[in-house]
């Protein structure tokens, strides 16, 4: 059955600003959500019912009665592990936070968004998926992963770990080089294109220039129908801090850190997923490399 908790959250990115007004209902109104008509979603969203109607399609929804429907199981089987919304009263608000917020609502703040773009990413994996992108992984001549800002420092991540069990990977982040690599590309690499928004033009560009050349491709994002989700062959989805969105809420000077942790939390889990499908040899190089590094510990 679909979350219709986490699929909101997942396609806010793309909504337009009506859609975006129906989602910010049904994510900070739960306890009212169960009973609630869509005549009653409609006129607290300020919206029309065909609006309405057109969002729970985004969804995946026939109809409001399916998602009226699967609202009530995710909310009555499934509270805690398939929600994971943060309520209003724990999200830090913009004009109160310079004066009104003490360290301990700060720091509950920071690890409560962390814990759940973490749980959100674990309810989104898809472990067919996942076996897939890690058979494409070991079989590549090469892996190349693609981003720009912290998302470079979540490829960079991966190339660190992959490299220590022999499989060839390398890191771009600016266009020059970015476009170099994937113009060089065969059928026998594996390009991974990495962007929380799904929004960076040079990722998508050079998954395009890879597919082109016949490489395999895969995204890393937390923006379901992005133009990164669709540039690559296959997508990881991510967790993300929806409350970032909520212009009237979002912190001042913060841009988290944390809306990284997902693609470390992919990245990481791709990585034991080929440790447990190695031969010994590629234990034997992980054993050397880490042999070599901590004899420069002092």
């Amino acid at each position: 059955m679909i979350n219709p908790f986490l699929e909101t959250k997942l396609n806010y990115p793309q909504m337009n600003p009506a859609m975006r007004r129906v989602a910010d209902v049904v994510l900070s109104n739960e306890d009212r959500l169960r009973k609630m008509t869509i005549g009653k979603m409609a006129s607290e969203s300020g919206v029309s019912n065909a609006t309405v109607t057109r969002f729970i399609h985004v969804l995946g929804f026939r109809n409001y009665k399916e998602f009226s429907a699967a609202v009530r199981y995710f909310l009555e089987e499934m509270p805690e592990s398939a929600r994971n919304i943060r309520k209003p009263s724990e999200t830090l608000i913009n004009s109160e936070f310079r004066k009104n917020s003490s360290p301990e609502s700060i720091c509950r703040f920071v690890i409560q968004s962390e814990i759940e773009m973490l749980k959100d990413t674990l309810a989104l994996m898809d472990y067919d998926l996942m076996r897939e992108v890690v058979a494409m992984i070991m079989s590549a001549r090469q892996v190349l992963f693609l981003g720009e800002g912290r998302s470079y420092l979540a490829g960079m991540n991966a190339c660190s770990r992959f490299l220590r069990l022999g499989i060839v990977a390398n890191c771009y982040s600016d266009y020059h080089s970015m476009v170099g690599a994937a113009a060089s590309c065969t059928e026998e690499d594996l390009v991974v294109g990495i962007s929380n928004m799904g929004r960076t033009a040079s990722v998508v560009e050079c998954l395009g220039i890879a597919r082109k050349n016949g490489a395999a491709t895969v995204a890393i994002t937390s923006a379901k129908g992005s133009v990164v989700d669709q540039s690559a062959d296959i997508t990881l989805l991510t967790g993300y801090d929806y409350s970032s969105f909520l212009k009237d809420q979002q912190i001042v000077c913060y841009e988290a850190d944390a809306e990284n942790l997902p693609q470390y939390a992919i990245v990481d889990s791709l990585y034991l997923m080929c440790v447990a499908a190695a031969d010994e040899s590629a234990i034997d190089r992980y054993r050397l490399t880490a042999d070599l590094i901590n004899a420069k510990r002092m």
